[in-house]
């Protein structure tokens, strides 16, 4: 005997299942391309680009969080989810994976995600990236190599194992707690141990710290920030993010900090609490600065 379909009593529920439903819909997926391999070391992006559009359309490359250290399936199981909902906007998602901590130490992983967007410059007709509105974002980490990709160039020593080409453009950079300040995270009382880990023993490690923190490179002309951050969040202080706004702003980049007093160091619980506004903020900035019209 069959069972009568019962009407659904969560709206919201209903609403969430089947926009998830419809993911596929909006994005034709090309997984798993090699974009640069060190030894038997192959590191990997993943494509996803939205259905029934013309080309060229934006592009985001996001870059995975996990304390630079998280196996590689774990981050792409945990991550790749995240920037899903650009795809709704009509850009193209490039998912980004990098040498990570339990394989090599800093400053591998800059090297790589460098390495990365000059792959998808050279890549962009390929594949239909529209690379004068490129976006770069990520979480914890994976806005800190984000800013990073924005305020790099190839004169600061990370390009060096790149094939020769233009230099790579970045039209944008969206910072979810970010580590600003990796020399920070090295000593007390803001030590952390995955900051540690990624440093590890090398003999000039502070130096390698302080070369891999966004805030080495502030100056006028970077690209616009948008930054997130939590004031509660014990994983990344919220003075990384206060001395990047401050520091921007000296220098006259256009930038936004958006603080919420009583968020922790957790995506899904920013999305949980404060989806409507992360959504209105990303939006607005992206309108703004002429990635999206």
């Amino acid at each position: 005997m069959g069972c009568a379909a019962q009407p659904a009593n969560g709206t919201n529920d209903v609403a969430n299942f089947a926009s998830m439903m419809n993911l596929w819909e909006y994005s034709y997926p090309v997984p798993g391309i090699v974009y640069k391999r060190v030894g038997k070391f192959e590191c990997t992006l993943d494509i996803f680009t939205p259905q029934s559009m013309t080309a060229p359309r934006p592009v985001v490359m996001y870059i995975h969080g996990g304390g630079w250290g998280s196996p590689k399936r774990w981050n792409k199981m945990s991550h790749v989810l995240l920037p899903m909902p650009y795809l709704s906007l009509g850009i193209i998602v490039v998912h980004v994976e990098y040498r990570t901590s339990d394989v090599v130490m800093a400053p591998a992983a800059v090297e790589d995600c460098r390495y990365a967007l000059r792959w998808i410059h050279a890549n962009a007709e390929e594949y239909g990236f529209d690379t004068s509105k490129l976006l770069v974002t990520g979480d914890s980490v994976g806005s800190n190599l984000s800013l990073l990709m924005g305020f790099l160039d190839a004169r600061h020593g990370f390009d060096e194992d790149c094939p020769e080409g233009p230099e790579p453009s970045v039209s944008a950079v969206i910072n979810v707690f970010g580590q600003t300040d990796v020399a920070d995270l090295l000593v007390e009382p803001n030590r952390k141990g995955y900051a540690v880990n990624w440093i590890g023993d090398q003999p000039n490690g502070m130096e390698v710290a302080k070369r891999v923190s966004p805030l080495t490179y502030v100056r006028p002309g970077l690209p616009p920030v948008l930054t997130f951050h939590g004031d509660k969040d014990p994983v990344v202080p919220v003075e990384h993010a206060i001395r990047l706004h401050q520091a921007l702003n000296k220098a006259g980049v256009s930038n936004r900090l958006v603080r919420f007093p009583d968020w922790i160091h957790n995506h899904g619980a920013l999305l949980a609490k404060y989806q409507q506004t992360f959504a209105e903020e990303v939006v607005q900035f992206l309108k703004q600065h002429t990635i999206i019209i």
